[in-house]
């Protein structure tokens, strides 16, 4: 048996070819792609000038928007809507999709309304706004690409 041979049959023994092994190493990759792209759009932002500095309101610091958090909560998000869609599909196999991109939108939409109404710069205002769009924007097509049949 040939290393390709015994590679493929050790591929094929942990499951590595299945369908559900190939949704969840496409999901992985949406998940790292709209963490790499948020890094990327908050690199851009701070070239531009973006202090990404947030006030607190009296007698609290300001939340500075760092590389750290931003990948993080990139991160944690993605994979809270990663794990939202495979119980829906658990759950409610004939409507999962429709169900979880319409919840996707919502928090989206949501999710913009802290930093527009933050005392924040504009600048500020328009790379957060970017960052909340840009998960959206990579992580939505990317795993309703991946949704069960």
């Amino acid at each position: 048996m040939g290393t390709e041979t015994s590679t493929a049959a050790a591929a094929t023994a942990v499951g590595a070819g299945t369908p559900t092994a190939r949704r969840g190493r496409d999901r992985a990759l949406a998940v790292g792609s709209a963490v790499a792209a948020t890094a990327l759009v908050w690199a851009v932002g701070r070239a531009a000038g973006a202090e990404l500095v947030v006030p607190q309101g009296a007698g609290k610091d300001p939340m500075d928007v760092g590389i750290g958090a931003v990948l993080a909560t990139t991160l944690g998000i993605s994979l809270l809507g990663w794990g939202a869609l495979a119980l829906l599909e658990r759950r409610l196999p004939g409507r999962a999709l429709a169900i979880w991109t319409r919840t996707a939108a919502v928090v989206t939409l949501l999710s913009l309304l802290p930093a527009l109404a933050s005392q924040a710069e504009a600048g500020t205002k328009v790379v957060l706004s970017l960052l909340h769009l840009t998960v959206a924007a990579v992580l939505v097509p990317l795993v309703r690409r991946t949704a069960k049949s």
